[in-house]
């Protein structure tokens, strides 16, 4: 898939083949003030906790000369784990206060137990970091294979001090630093199969935590300024990264609307009445909502990624279960969802059904059912060949409650 844009309008397209069109409503944004930032934050905090007191948390617990290394590892480990990231972090505080030397690549402890063969090293490694157990989705020999793999990377590329994690990346791949786009075209770089075996990246480096790394190493809000190298210029142009719950924020909104869908291909039936619709993957959807975020970033005059914990955080809490916690959310004011009174998503087990713009079909498959009314199989043409939806105002699912 490539984005075109014209304005604020975008074509989703694979090779000559136009597949999705829609825009970014102007408007709509365009309301998106301060204030009504501040009361999301609020509400958040009420509900999730403040995600700044894990920041004076560390502050409190970590030794400054180990704080970069310690932020690295954490946010390495982060979005592999199935407990909440406070949880974990906490888990990895403890384990620093019991063994800091974990977390020291120059340590005499590291120099002793990377002489040693393999096996002997997880044995030596796995007792204290027993306290994550469970945490994660991978197998803990995975863990243990990945931290080893994240201080051999921090001692012989970072000379021990992950706080040059960027300078010395840029430096190996060469990217300008002083470009304003270099920590994006970094992050996107070290994202590559290819370009991780060249820096010597042997453990797990995505999109989202790969983002969180920068955005808590740097001096963004939830930041503790522990990269060397990162200016100001680099955060404006950093986005956050995409998943369900940004793409479902965007889109129940009325932030991003999609006006057509190629609809050739994916066909679904309810009754009688078939429906078709546009299979397309999150990272296809990608680029319109980082340009969305980002511009309500410049106009809250903040960094993008300072947006990604509370926008992430609507979407997994807020901004579903078919509109029953709208009448919660501070956005309602401006969103398209409310002023409608409904909303267009749909969960798995139902997406063949009418009046959804977007749902996953199945799950656990990195995959995004989209459409229009144009699409759905109750948008039928009359006696009057006009076209028109059957559904009546009796009709109720997935209308929001208030």
């Amino acid at each position: 898939m490539q984005t075109e844009w014209h304005g604020y309008k975008f074509t989703l397209k694979e090779g000559a083949r136009v597949k999705l069109k829609g825009y970014i409503d102007r408007k709509r944004i365009s309301n998106f003030t301060q204030e009504l930032f501040q009361e999301l934050e609020a509400t958040l905090k009420r509900i999730e906790g403040d995600p700044l007191k894990e920041k004076e948390y560390i502050r409190e617990r970590i030794s400054k000369d180990d704080l970069a290394n310690f932020i690295f590892t954490r946010s390495i480990f982060d979005y592999g784990n199935i407990a909440p990231s406070w949880m974990f972090s906490q888990a990895l505080i403890s384990i620093y206060e019991a063994t800091p030397e974990l977390f020291r690549p120059m340590d005499k402890f590291w120099d002793s137990l990377l002489d040693q063969p393999k096996e002997q090293q997880w044995k030596i490694i796995s007792l204290p970091l027993l306290k994550l157990a469970g945490l994660f989705r991978s197998p803990f020999k995975d863990l243990v294979k990945h931290w080893i793999n994240i201080i051999t990377f921090i001692r012989n590329i970072c000379n021990g001090d992950a706080s040059f994690f960027f300078e010395k990346m840029t430096e190996v791949l060469r990217i300008d630093p002083e470009d304003e786009y270099a920590l994006e075209e970094l992050h996107n770089s070290l994202k590559r199969e290819e370009t991780k075996k060249r820096v010597g990246i042997h453990f797990p480096y995505g999109d989202k935590n790969g983002r969180l790394l920068f955005s808590l190493m740097s001096k963004s809000n939830r930041g503790l300024d522990v990269l060397k190298g990162i200016k100001d210029k680099h955060l404006r142009n950093f986005n956050i990264p995409v998943d369900a719950q940004i793409i479902r924020v965007s889109l129940n909104t009325g932030f991003i609307r999609i006006t057509w869908v190629d609809a050739t291909q994916l066909r679904f039936r309810e009754g009688e009445k078939v429906g078709y619709g546009l299979a397309i993957t999150r990272s296809d959807f990608t680029e319109p909502c980082q340009y969305l975020w980002k511009l309500i970033a410049q106009m809250l005059n903040i960094f993008p990624v300072d947006l990604d914990y509370y926008i992430w955080s609507l979407g997994s809490i807020l901004c579903k279960r078919y509109g029953e916690f709208c009448y919660i959310c501070p956005l309602r004011v401006i969103c398209w969802s409310w002023e409608k009174g409904s909303v267009a998503e749909s969960r798995g087990v139902n997406w063949q059904e009418g009046c959804f713009s977007f749902g996953r079909a199945e799950p656990n498959i990195d995959r995004l059912i989209l459409r229009t009314c144009k699409e759905c199989p109750c948008y039928i043409t009359r006696l009057d060949m006009k076209r028109a939806c059957v559904r009546d105002k009796s009709y109720r699912t997935r209308r929001i409650i208030y």
